[in-house]
């Protein structure tokens, strides 16, 4: 008798166990793919816990620039991303299967030369003729090409080194690039290291906004998801806005993890350079549909111009101001 009570046990309990293996670990209720990069927003949105308050997981996917980013929304490997005003130029040129769905933040400060503390340059025109490493196609790309254009000069006036966030950072740190033009916390990142210095800042010179993108079928099938998500990231965003050293250290965290250390009160000096406001106004969408005229004036877009009346939804962005208690 005995023996036959032990051996139902363990036929009870075999499939039970069974299933116990197969169960995927407690998750929260919703979860997001989210294209990650060092951007300050990217970063705090991640390493914060603000998802949690919205039973919301997000899975962060490492990139170097929106310009991956964008291929990455095409085949649908991420759901969410932040993309810059120049790549969503090219993106909305080459498909209308995404939608921008908020900002994450605006301002020409971001961008910014550096070169290294050393060096005798002083300002844009002493980089003329001299090998500058930027991300062709990015944001801050689309900063050089305005800023060239109004002092009369050719993007061929400057020998151009096509570099990724941390390819820029290596860059000047050989001293392989007589300066970098990039964003932030890139250009902080090489402050901090004691290797760079600033010689000029785009403040002023554009008014960039980057924008969160989605495609357009996880907008439309994932709903309630993207909803969380825009609340999570407007908190981020109040974070940035109001408590910039708690969020400072959110940001070292993130660039710890990336292997770049940095002086929390560098990047506390840093983040107030944009405004982190969600909102997709009217001078938003033109500054947009400027970038995009700019880059097919000088032949790097191909294609007709986007159907600009469906490329923006801000249906999320109120419906996420309500789950937030606005």
């Amino acid at each position: 008798m005995g023996a036959f009570w032990k051996n139902l046990a363990r036929l009870i309990a075999a499939p039970v166990i069974l299933l116990a293996l197969s169960l995927p670990a407690l998750t929260a209720d919703h979860s997001i793919k989210s294209a990650y990069r060092l951007t300050f927003t990217s970063i705090a949105v991640t390493k914060g816990d603000f998802a949690e308050k919205y039973d919301l997981a997000i899975k962060p996917i490492t990139f170097p620039t929106g310009i991956e980013i964008n291929e990455a929304l095409l085949t649908g490997s991420v759901d969410v991303g932040e993309v810059g005003i120049a790549p969503l130029a090219t993106l909305l040129t080459r498909t209308s299967d995404v939608v921008a769905v908020g900002v994450t933040d605006i301002g020409g400060g971001r961008y910014k030369t550096v070169v290294r503390k050393e060096s005798p340059y002083k300002s844009m025109d002493d980089l003329l003729g001299k090998k500058v490493a930027i991300k062709v196609g990015s944001g801050n790309y689309a900063a050089f090409l305005t800023y060239i254009k109004s002092r009369g000069w050719k993007e061929s006036d400057f020998q151009i080194v096509n570099a990724g966030d941390q390819e820029a950072i290596a860059a000047l740190t050989e001293g392989s690039v007589d300066g970098v033009i990039y964003w932030e916390p890139i250009v902080s990142t090489l402050i901090a290291k004691g290797i760079a210095r600033p010689i000029f800042s785009f403040k002023g010179v554009v008014n960039n906004p980057t924008f969160l993108v989605m495609p357009r079928k996880f907008v439309e099938n994932e709903r309630e998801t993207a909803i969380r998500f825009i609340a999570a990231y407007m908190d981020t965003q109040e974070l940035l806005s109001t408590d910039v050293p708690a969020a400072a250290k959110l940001v070292v965290k993130g660039m710890s993890a990336s292997g770049q250390k940095v002086d929390p009160k560098v990047i506390e000096l840093a983040i107030p350079s944009v405004d982190y406001k969600i909102e997709m106004g009217s001078q938003v969408i033109a500054d947009e549909k400027a970038t995009w005229q700019l880059l097919k004036d000088t032949g790097k877009l191909r294609g007709d111009e986007p159907d600009w009346s469906v490329a923006f939804d801000g249906s999320l962005i109120e419906a996420a101001k309500k789950l937030r208690g606005e």
